[in-house]
């Protein structure tokens, strides 16, 4: 197996199993301190004069405006006279770049920097990446390349106005010796014409290349940039950086003419005989998040035309296919972004020769972690679906934690990335990739007044926020944390009207996928949708409480919103709370909202009761302690009520466990993910039913989640599990459980097994942690 890029951690080699990847004894640190780089190197980008129309670009596709969409590569040269000991690339560019020294790969970029829903501006911070580059060097003449984009490829890209690369190269020999060199007017550019688009390729326009490098003929200086202002401040990544993982195809399948496609086993090499059009698959064994690329040889005006799908035949959404006409000879392609990639469906026309694919693989984009975490149980299916959660979570974590490779939203959607970051604490316990997520989130939501496209989901930030302190022990954000906290509630209090209840909130999004006669939960009406929202505050003004008493200064502050949130208590069970159905309806009919939005439709006169608001209801400790149970139990029975998708399920296995009602209802719900595993082993989907959809969609994993934390009940207590809690429930049905979560100081191994009608429990843990036994 050929690993690509495998810089800046310490690495014993990779794993694959279970179609995920791991390497060993991962040691990562974070970079020190926050400070912005004190660059050698400067902005430049393509000279103005031989570029005009490819300086400008749009911020981000949500942008109506269009402009020209290019690719540039960069290139300098350089001699090394003395043995090198170290060396660093720094790197940063305002659309995705990939870097090569010397015709090696060195990585991918850049890290996305976050970003909203619909946000159509740029930002005013970026993230750099830097990569040890010491066994890329020689001695003799060296050569980096990097092509660089005009603009963004996919939804979670930011730009600013403006072409740039920025990089420094700092260089330690053996004696001492130091050569720090950056970006200048001496490294020289060209645009990639073959790039017409994203997904555009024409070969007749492609660069001319050796061993080493692009062969410098008609190439010009870049220009330093001299209006630097819109370029954003520069905070190193402080992730490490993803790996790419070649993988060959398992099969080929070839419906329609069998005798014209010859294919070698090991799949260097497939032959498509010259004649008609043609459609073939190859299959890579399962899902992936991956980059494809491959060496074709055919006829000039050749066309090519890859679809990157999850089912054979199933065309996903805009910038899943890609065209690429052939140039004569030899036409090296690659995409410009990574895919959710199961097959490849290769559409063949236009030629009049032979064709040639050479060594047709992806480019698997892991972010690299070990997966200290396990469980197991004697039910093997709940094992697989546990297993399926780990590895749909490997193809959404990358540079954030993505909802899917194939639509990548921005970070605004962090109701995904909150259940995402949960799944991992119990898996593959990597602390960073949250820490990033967090630290972006917090910074865009400064800058943008706290508001977000879905609204509910910042509220769950706020809680996202604390469960990452309570799992990874990490109090050094406390102070963002409290800020952004603050930020967050002092706005949704101004939507809580006289009555108690949030009332002018701007929409009501995001409930859930679940159409209602004319409405869809994902934007409901207020009736449908204000106790939703006015739950979720109680929800986060209880979770503040612990973030805040993190920081000192914030105690009158504290007090005041624990008071807010007992007011909202209040209404919410004077107002919503119908004795004649022993439920919480979701919300009151107000005749004033008659100005529908796209987002907001007009309110009815009518009574809507869901899953959503009663579960809450009772997580929040809205419901009275004696109702709770019953609540429940309604929740789970009343088929009426809206259903919930596998998203929210994640609460409800709360609620359930909560009212200690996971024992009778635990099993029977996880299983239905059967059904989710039967349709696609590789790769879960965000809804029950339905073929139009991604199966690359991580947030409906909470099984993963919820196995070990319910259980084999180990949660924390205390920030970095100091104290935590063993309450294991090992419903009749499964004979026995074992399992391992992972925890800042050593895993907690767990052991539970019925023996004569008799729960027998092992546990065994880390000495520097404290257990609570229930009562």
């Amino acid at each position: 197996m050929e690993i690509i890029s495998n810089n800046t951690m310490e690495s014993k080699g990779v794993i694959e199993k279970n179609e995920m990847f791991f390497w060993d004894n991962v040691e990562y640190s974070l970079p020190a301190g926050n400070e912005e780089r004190k660059w050698k190197g400067e902005w430049i980008w393509a000279p103005k004069d031989k570029y005009p129309e490819f300086q400008e670009c749009v911020p981000t596709l949500f942008c109506k405006e269009k402009k020209n969409f290019g690719v540039f590569i960069f290139q300098k040269k350089w001699n090394i006279k003395k043995k090198i000991d170290n060396a660093s690339l720094f790197i940063a560019s305002e659309g995705g770049y990939k870097a090569y020294i010397n015709g090696r790969v060195i990585g991918f970029g850049n890290a996305q920097p976050g970003g909203d829903y619909g946000n159509c501006e740029s930002l005013k911070y970026k993230f750099f990446e830097k990569y040890n580059i010491a066994d890329y060097l020689i001695q003799g003449e060296n050569v980096i390349s990097v092509r660089v984009c005009l603009g963004p490829v996919v939804l979670s890209e930011v730009c600013c106005t403006k072409g740039g690369l920025r990089c420094d190269l700092l260089l330690k020999a053996e004696d001492g010796t130091v050569l720090n060199f950056g970006t200048d007017d001496t490294w020289k550019c060209i645009r990639e014409e073959c790039y017409i688009e994203s997904n555009i390729w024409n070969g007749l326009r492609q660069l001319e290349t050796d061993e080493y490098s692009y062969i410098e003929n008609g190439w010009y200086n870049a220009e330093k940039v001299q209006d630097i202002a819109c370029f954003p401040k520069l905070y190193e990544t402080p992730i490490p950086n993803l790996r790419y993982v070649k993988k060959k195809p398992l099969d080929l399948i070839n419906p329609f003419a069998k005798e014209r496609i010859i294919w070698k086993k090991d799949f260097s090499e497939i032959i498509i005989k010259k004649g008609s059009p043609i459609s073939f698959w190859l299959d890579f064994g399962a899902i992936f998040c991956a980059v494809p690329g491959m060496t074709i040889v055919g006829n000039e005006d050749a066309k090519i035309v890859l679809h990157m799908e999850e089912f054979p035949g199933k065309i996903e959404r805009t910038g899943t296919t890609e065209t690429y006409i052939l140039g004569q000879g030899k036409n090296e392609i690659e995409s410009l972004r990574r895919h959710s990639i199961h097959y490849i469906q290769i559409v063949i026309s236009n030629f009049e020769e032979d064709i040639i694919l050479k060594e047709p693989q992806i480019l698997v984009s892991v972010y690299p972690s070990e997966m200290p975490g396990e469980f197991h149980c004697s039910n093997k299916n709940l094992e697989k679906i546990y297993l399926l959660g780990c590895r749909t979570n490997q193809i959404c974590r990358q540079t954030y934690h993505m909802d899917s490779p194939i639509h990548q939203e921005p970070l605004g959607c962090m109701g995904d990335y909150m259940i995402e970051s949960l799944m991992n604490y119990y898996t593959f316990a990597d602390p960073f990739l949250t820490r990033f997520d967090i630290l972006k989130i917090a910074m865009y939501l400064k800058d943008r007044n706290y508001k977000m496209f879905h609204p509910s989901y910042c509220l769950l930030f706020i809680q996202m926020m604390w469960e990452y302190v309570l799992y990874t022990g990490d109090k050094n954000l406390r102070e963002i944390m409290a800020e952004t906290t603050e930020g967050i509630l002092d706005l949704f209090l101004e939507y809580v009207g006289e009555n108690g209840l949030v009332e002018r909130a701007p929409n009501y999004m995001f409930m859930d996928w679940v159409k209602e006669k004319e409405f869809n939960r994902h934007h409901p009406p207020k009736c449908m949708g204000q106790g939703y929202m006015s739950v979720l505050l109680v929800g986060a003004l209880e979770c503040s409480k612990n973030l805040l008493e993190l920081v000192a200064g914030y105690e009158e502050k504290n007090c005041y919103y624990q008071n807010k949130k007992n007011e909202i208590k209040v209404a919410i069970n004077k107002l919503l709370w119908k004795d004649e159905k022993q439920l919480y309806v979701d919300g009151l009919f107000d005749a004033k909202e008659k100005k529908a939005t796209k987002w907001l439709p007009n309110d009815v006169d009518e009574e809507f009761y869901s899953q959503h608001m009663n579960t809450l209801a009772v997580l929040f400790n809205i419901a009275p302690k004696e109702k709770q149970m019953a609540v429940m139990e309604k929740v789970m029975e009343d088929k009426s009520l809206s259903q919930a998708q596998p998203y929210f399920m994640h609460f409800i296995f709360n609620a359930l466990a909560k009212t200690n009602l996971f024992n009778k209802y635990g099993i029977t719900q996880l299983e239905r993910w059967n059904t989710l595993m039967l349709e696609n082993p590789s790769g879960l989907k965000e809804v029950w039913n339905g073929f139009d959809c991604d199966y690359s969609h991580a947030w409906g994993g909470t099984p993963t989640y919820q196995m070990p934390a319910r259980i084999l009940g180990v949660e924390p207590v205390e920030p970095g599990f100091k104290t935590f809690s063993f309450k294991p429930c090992l419903p009749e049905s499964l004979e026995e459980a074992t399992g391992k979560i992972p925890t800042p100081y050593g895993s907690i191994s767990v052991g539970l097994k019925w023996e004569n009608n008799i729960l027998k429990k092992e546990i065994d843990f880390p000495k520097e942690l404290k257990m609570l036994e229930p009562v």
